[in-house]
């Protein structure tokens, strides 16, 4: 089955604006997950702060006492965790990997 080319050209810009189409909407999903993931990364570092400088955490109890004091420490780090574990940074950076990979091919 030899196409002529220009019929292969045609089809190759098709390809290219269906390429270039899907590409870009990826883009507010990405921009959507970068900024949960921003926000989550900041409140772990601002109650790891807290949870570093609170005076209880100075004093020996066990591990299960510490996270139970530290509700929100303990709860920003399993969300950030199960983001990480689910994926979220493939769904961030899939508009730059997409093209490199069709490049590959």
């Amino acid at each position: 089955m030899d196409l002529d080319p220009a019929q292969q050209a045609e089809d190759l810009k098709a390809f290219e604006g269906r390429l270039v189409e899907s590409i870009g909407s990826l883009g507010p999903t990405a921009v959507r997950w970068k900024c949960i993931l921003i926000l989550c990364v900041s409140c772990c570092f601002i109650s790891g702060y807290a949870f570093i400088m609170d005076i209880h955490t100075a004093k020996f109890m066990t591990c299960t006492d510490l996270f139970l004091n530290h509700k929100f420490f303990t709860m920003c780090c399993i969300i950030l965790v199960s983001l990480l574990a689910t994926g979220v940074q493939q769904r961030i950076m899939a508009q730059t990997m997409y093209p490199f990979s069709l490049r590959l091919l």
